[in-house]
């Protein structure tokens, strides 16, 4: 099976620092799955996640997606198939439009024929009810939670071939976190969406995803198949 994410010895030195934020580092992971990235901060995870998804050059090293070199994909084409979700959802949205203005806008990205209705989409966020009443207004008024879920449910409306979540449920409070990280494991699941996710919180390292990396010092140590029964100190004693 060809890879669907492939990072070739990539690195990355910042300005100022002698020491690389991610050493010569390599990965490859196929069509499917649902990759954790663990570390203490500083270890390199969202600079790692930034190379990954283009957003980032690295200073040396190249990345693959489905064996074509991601610097070389269209911005248009890459921005529908190589999503990310961060713990601001704002940065993607329009707060002081309304939420069918950003659907709208969303839609725009895509022929017209594949576009989608505002109903279609606030479906996905299984909160359709509260959605429908709030099409005409601002994004702004959206509690945390809801800008997530809203934002989610956009990006699933024409599923990514490569989902990046960094830190995506961070800001949000436990209810609200659950509440979102089921929902994405859902459509990551019902979609076959590669997936590639940098948390802090180690029950969601044990929840969800099958593979498992933790990075030190912008050092990949560890790269393992996620056992089935992992516990959380193991899982920080992998991480020491």
């Amino acid at each position: 099976m060809i890879s669907r994410l492939f990072a070739d010895q990539i690195s990355f030195l910042a300005k100022g620092r002698n020491m690389p934020v991610l050493a010569k580092t390599s990965l490859n992971i196929m069509p499917g799955e649902f990759v954790v990235i663990l570390g203490h901060n500083g270890s390199g995870k969202s600079t790692l996640i930034k190379i990954l998804s283009g957003e980032k050059a690295p200073t040396t090293g190249m990345v693959f997606v489905d064996q074509k070199a991601i610097a070389k994909i269209e911005t248009s084409k890459r921005a529908c198939n190589i999503i990310t979700l961060t713990q601001k959802p704002e940065e993607r949205l329009f707060p002081n439009l309304t939420l069918f203005e950003n659907i709208a806008l969303w839609e725009d990205r895509f022929p017209k024929n594949e576009q989608l209705l505002s109903e279609q989409i606030i479906q996905i966020t299984e909160r359709s009810s509260r959605y429908s009443k709030l099409l005409n207004d601002k994004v702004s008024v959206l509690s945390g939670g809801e800008k997530q879920a809203f934002l989610l449910a956009l990006t699933l409306a024409h599923p990514p071939s490569i989902l990046f979540l960094d830190e995506h449920t961070s800001s949000l409070d436990p209810s609200a976190s659950d509440e979102i990280m089921q929902l994405t494991a859902k459509s990551v699941e019902d979609h076959k969406i590669t997936t590639v996710m940098v948390t802090h919180q180690l029950a969601d390292a044990l929840d969800y995803g099958n593979r498992i990396i933790i990075l030190k010092e912008g050092v990949m140590v560890q790269d393992i198949k996620k056992p089935s029964n992992i516990t959380i100190a193991q899982l920080k004693q992998m991480m020491e």
